[in-house]
């Protein structure tokens, strides 16, 4: 029953293949290793170090239902519980290494779900084979910086969420979600942003995912594992808030937003005066006076004042004449769509 309890533990925690030979091993103190339908052998020893590429000469074995095997290998003699062990190993392998292909199907159907030159009558098959039906409200998550932070911006998604299906494409990380899907507060890794689509139909999705992946293009990497995340430091971008901005990374180049003035005025400044200082211009550009955006930054209103001043004679306008302040905040983001066209 230990063995059987001590198993059972182990699927509840949804572990991979890697994870439950190495806890396998550990518990039954010596190697235990799994040899996939593809014939790729997963293998730990019992101090959960990792174990021989190949099953070893006189391990006891038993075969998985859908090819490959599991095999246990203990030096000197055998232990009374490790028919057992083998047993539910088995089981246990078989149940994981079918998950994992599963998952591997379902970001499968996803990608084709997302991508414009799937036929309709394709992408329906897809949207069924993740339940969900043309008509269902979604909407599209496009997650980028680290990836190990991609799991758990997902799994706060997950916790409103009915429905969700996630995939990595290319550098970015596509998540479908049945609304409601947007969580109250976020807790996002410092490095990662993300971005997602206005509600729509999944028969939508292509159109989902490209809006996103252009709302992504506003987002700025996170400086601050846990909330609240100011305006300013744009960390999540919703496609609503968008606006006409969203015609701006649609249709000028990072080649074209290079040669304007005032972008590379702000080239200049981060080169001279420090990327602190465009942080302080974006803090500008949000708000309506110095004071409110020296609390921002959590520097004296002087300090700022002096930045600014330094950054407007780089520029050659001043913030607080009569659309000063719109055109910095224009420049600011030309610049953050300049720099941000091969990462989605």
């Amino acid at each position: 029953m230990r063995v059987v309890a001590f198993f059972d533990g182990l699927l509840n925690d949804e572990i991979d293949a890697a994870g439950l030979v190495r806890r396998a091993a550990s518990f039954a103190g010596c190697s235990v290793g799994i040899r996939t339908p593809a014939d790729t052998v997963i293998s730990a020893g019992s101090s959960g170090s990792r174990g021989p590429n190949t099953v070893p000469e006189g391990a006891t074995r038993l075969p998985l239902r859908r090819g490959g095997e599991v095999w246990l290998h203990r030096v000197g003699d055998p232990h009374p519980r490790d028919p057992v062990v083998l047993e539910r190993l088995r089981v246990a392998a078989g149940l994981v290494l079918g998950h994992a292909t599963a998952a591997t199907d379902r970001a499968a159907l996803l990608a084709e779900a997302l991508s414009d030159h799937t036929a309709e009558v394709d992408r329906a098959r897809c949207l069924r084979g993740l339940n969900l039906s043309g008509t269902t409200s979604v909407r599209v998550f496009a997650l980028a910086g680290p990836p190990d932070a991609h799991a758990a911006l997902v799994d706060l998604i997950r916790a409103v969420s009915p429905t969700v299906h996630a995939t990595a494409l290319s550098d970015v990380t596509a998540v479908l979600a049945e609304e409601p899907a947007v969580p109250g507060t976020w807790a996002v890794p410092i490095g990662a942003r993300l971005a997602w689509s206005r509600p729509r139909s999944a028969a939508e999705a292509p159109a989902a995912w490209r809006e996103a992946r252009t709302a992504l293009r506003f987002a700025l990497p996170s400086t601050h594992a846990r909330g609240p995340y100011t305006d300013q430091e744009a960390v999540f971008v919703p496609a609503e808030r968008m606006g006409g901005f969203a015609a701006l990374a649609e249709h000028l180049r990072a080649p074209d937003i290079a040669r304007i003035p005032d972008v590379l005025g702000l080239d200049r400044i981060a080169r001279e005066e420090g990327l602190d200082t465009v942080v302080i211009l974006e803090a500008v550009a949000a708000t309506e006076s110095l004071r409110r955006a020296a609390g921002l930054v959590h520097l004296h209103h002087n300090s700022v004042a002096n930045r600014v001043q330094r950054a407007e004679r780089i520029l050659g306008f001043s913030v607080s004449e009569p659309y000063g302040r719109s055109r910095l905040l224009l420049a600011l983001t030309l610049r953050r769509l300049r720099d941000t066209e091969h990462t989605t």
